[in-house]
């Protein structure tokens, strides 16, 4: 259960550290869309001041310079709020001065080729042999068995035999001060018929109830394990798929951004389709860092349901047993 603990504890830490980096890529992602819609209000006032531009897509620009000005203070906020929640789960002072290694985001991955070698029914059949929550609850019906037995060896007669001697001792009392010759041997016998046992009878139909429930209990875990594998194979596969997409969709997003940027110094289309553009750059570019973390829980929590995670002094690991092994090897 401790082991299950410290394990399950390590993925909620590397939950909360995960979403600081995404609000620390948030606030980033926020500050370039800031400071490039500074330069376009600059440049279409200027254009409006000569005449070139009208008012109206002047204040536009200028009105999603506010709007973003506006999100930049929230997600400060925001984040600082998130360093005070984080030192106060680690136990640390509010305020003490914390940083993040940017190696952190930088490890993050975008896809697991293993993921692809994991078969569902093996999955299933090796978390049922290795969970150890799993192992505890088995166990505990095996200590149910073993009290219904003594519950019932209870039921039945008991023959005692009692043996006991006493000695005398002359002087200080030591080994060679006994009298031996004047020892008192005294034996008993005592025989227990099972006359009365109402006492033994409501213990055994207590251990009777106490064994169908942990055998309820097996079943029950063992259907949410299935359940919980397959929901997480799921999960992990589709983040990978989304991660994918919206890769993709930042992609297009710059390359819709540059394309505005011409066309508008071409005359070709107006301020509001380049603020679209830049808006639509800084949803996607927050869309694929909550994809990419997303990826990267899921993927933990692929392999604490398999209990192929392990945790030491380095951090997080994944063995790789499953995806290297056949069902039966591993078994």
């Amino acid at each position: 259960s401790y082991e299950r603990f410290r394990r399950t504890y390590a993925v909620d830490v590397a939950g909360r550290v995960y979403g600081l980096l995404q609000a620390i890529d948030e606030l980033k992602n926020e500050e370039r869309n800031y400071d490039a819609l500074v330069e376009l209000r600059e440049r279409t006032a200027a254009l409006a001041a000569a005449g070139r531009l009208s008012d109206i897509q002047a204040d536009q620009a200028r009105q999603d310079e506010l709007g973003s000005e506006n999100r930049l203070i929230s997600l400060r906020a925001s984040l600082a709020r998130q360093w005070d929640q984080f030192s106060l789960f680690l136990g640390l002072p509010v305020g003490v001065a914390l940083a993040l290694d940017p190696a952190e985001f930088e490890g993050l991955i975008e896809s697991d080729p293993s993921l692809d070698q994991i078969d569902e029914r093996a999955a299933r059949e090796y978390a049922l042999l290795h969970r150890l929550d799993h192992l505890t609850v088995s166990d505990q019906v095996a200590d149910s068995e073993r009290s219904l037995a003594i519950a019932e060896d209870a039921l039945r007669a008991g023959l005692s035999l009692d043996l006991s001697g006493s000695a005398a001792t002359d002087g200080d009392g030591g080994l060679n001060d006994i009298r031996y010759q004047d020892i008192d041997w005294t034996a008993s016998l005592s025989l227990d018929l099972p006359l009365e046992r109402k006492r033994e009878r409501n213990a055994l139909r207590s251990s009777q109830i106490s064994l169908a429930a942990a055998e309820r209990n097996l079943i029950e875990d063992e259907d949410s394990i299935h359940a919980s594998v397959l929901d997480a194979l799921r999960t992990v596969r589709a983040a990978r798929q989304s991660t994918v997409i919206q890769r993709g969709a930042v992609s297009l997003a710059r390359r819709r951004v540059e394309s505005a940027k011409l066309n508008m110094a071409a005359g070709r289309i107006e301020t509001r389709d380049l603020l679209d553009a830049q808006a639509a750059l800084v949803g996607a570019e927050n869309n694929a860092t909550a994809s990419l973390i997303q990826f990267n829980l899921a993927r933990f929590d692929l392999h604490l349901e398999l209990e192929t995670l392990r945790i030491d002094d380095e951090g997080i690991h994944v063995f790789p047993d499953l995806m290297q092994k056949p069902l039966e090897q591993a078994q």
